[in-house]
């Protein structure tokens, strides 16, 4: 300390000798503000360094020996730090459609093991009939036309053709998904949740 801290000190620790009585609450300070002996001075101690040399040998010796597993770790953690900051920056479509994608892919049975998308087998989709676009009469014209329509209409009925989805979902701007209990119109929906909101 020096010369001007010592006499504020001494100035400070006589100000509250002559103020302060002994049952006073600040009295209890009088100890803590009256001088101290200085720290003894520094040595080397061998055992210290000795005993810091082995922890510091030791820690780098783990950290070798796991350095692929910590590398690993690392970039777990980075990862995780780059897609917390990417969500907080993305718009709110962008939130929206990653929310709809993660909902859509742990909705399925074996979520735990797997996304949806690496699971999904799509269904031959059936396509609407096309209907000829007028049906002749057996006023409008001769009995062979009439007769030829039906027939053709009842072909068009019997055998539906199949389609897959990506291109039933650009031929038709509306779907009707139809099936029994079990025939997977639910995991079509999330699959197709899952696959619009990632584009």
């Amino acid at each position: 300390m020096t010369r001007g801290s010592d006499s504020l000190v001494a100035g400070i620790v006589a100000a509250f000798k002559s103020g302060l009585r002994a049952g006073h609450p600040l009295s209890a300070l009088l100890p803590l503000l009256q001088r101290r002996r200085p720290p003894p001075p520094w040595r080397f101690d061998p055992l210290s360094a000795l005993l810091g040399a082995m922890a510091a040998f030791f820690v780098a010796a783990l950290t070798y020996r796991y350095r692929a597993k910590l590398r690993a770790r690392w970039q777990a953690i980075r990862a995780g730090v780059e897609r917390v900051r990417a969500r907080l920056t993305s718009n709110l479509e962008d939130r929206y459609r990653a929310q709809v994608a993660n909902v859509a892919d742990a909705r399925h049975l074996l979520a735990r093991f797997a996304p949806l998308t690496a699971l999904y087998v799509p269904p031959p989709l059936i396509a609407p009939p096309t209907v000829p676009t007028r049906l002749l009469t057996e006023e409008e014209g001769p009995t062979g036309e009439a007769a030829r329509d039906r027939r053709r209409l009842r072909a068009l009925l019997a055998e539906p053709r199949t389609l897959d989805l990506s291109s039933a979902l650009r031929q038709y701007p509306r779907l009707a998904i139809l099936g029994h209990l079990g025939a997977g119109k639910s995991a079509l929906l999330d699959y197709l949740a899952t696959t619009f909101a990632r584009q």
